[in-house]
């Protein structure tokens, strides 16, 4: 009976485990989906940065 007791608490252990991790790395998508849909990523950042040099270059240039 103590192994049955002690086999359930394994599978709980191993669910709530389970439900950490799947919240983290859910936490963790939805974070980078954020930066991703309001350009808050680095690419996004770098690009913004090269268009004002460029409009910059073209009104020095007319």
């Amino acid at each position: 009976m103590e192994s049955l007791v002690n086999e359930i608490t394994e599978v709980l252990l191993f669910l709530k485990i389970t439900t950490y991790a799947f919240l983290v790395v859910s936490v963790a998508w939805v974070i980078f989906l954020f930066r991703k849909i309001f350009g808050f990523d680095t690419h996004s950042i770098e690009l913004r940065r090269i268009r004002r040099l460029l409009e910059q270059v073209n009104k020095e240039k007319t």
